[in-house]
């Protein structure tokens, strides 16, 4: 029976090296997107702009923060509903009451929610899978390729990635 669980490998590059044709030879060879795993103490370019990364962190801010708007108003309108007092003639919903309680709700639901979506964020976006080299920090580019034996052959990927002569390369 063959093996069908995913096991990974492990190479560290230099600073200075390009990994734009390693990675196109990897997607060359039948990996996915999210079997690639780039560690870096800096982003990198190609890195980043070949992947989509979810939505971005300033688009749940301003919807949360129209939320807290539409909870302003509910609050500073809802407060005069239940709560009838007779003014006189003066409107009991002015309009400075409603700017600043929806500002003050706008401004928290889209501070809270941010923090809470990057709070849940930050840990599921890494894989864990225990790769990790100290050198990483010192400059040095990890790459880690997760390979499932019956849809990739690992040979191939580890023919690719000694290509491109890595300080170190490892199958965990």
């Amino acid at each position: 029976m063959p093996d069908v669980n995913p096991y990974s490998l492990f190479a560290l590059y230099r600073p200075a090296t390009p990994l734009t044709g390693l990675l196109t030879r990897l997607r060359e060879q039948g990996l996915a997107e999210d079997a690639i795993e780039l560690l870096t103490g800096t982003p990198l370019r190609e890195a980043s702009s070949a992947r989509w990364k979810g939505i971005p962190v300033y688009l749940i801010t301003l919807l949360s923060g129209l939320v807290g708007i539409g909870m302003g108003i509910l609050f500073a309108a809802g407060t005069a509903v239940l709560y009838p007092i007779f003014t006189g003639g003066k409107p009991i919903v002015a309009r400075p009451v409603v700017a600043i309680i929806s500002y003050e709700t706008m401004m928290l639901t889209a501070i809270v929610m941010t923090f809470a979506v990057l709070l849940v964020g930050l840990p599921a976006g890494r894989r864990g899978d225990g790769q990790y080299d100290h050198r990483v920090g010192d400059g040095y580019i990890g790459v880690v390729v997760r390979v499932e034996p019956q849809k990739v052959d690992e040979e191939k990927v580890y023919r690719t990635l000694e290509l491109d002569d890595p300080v170190e390369l490892r199958r965990a």
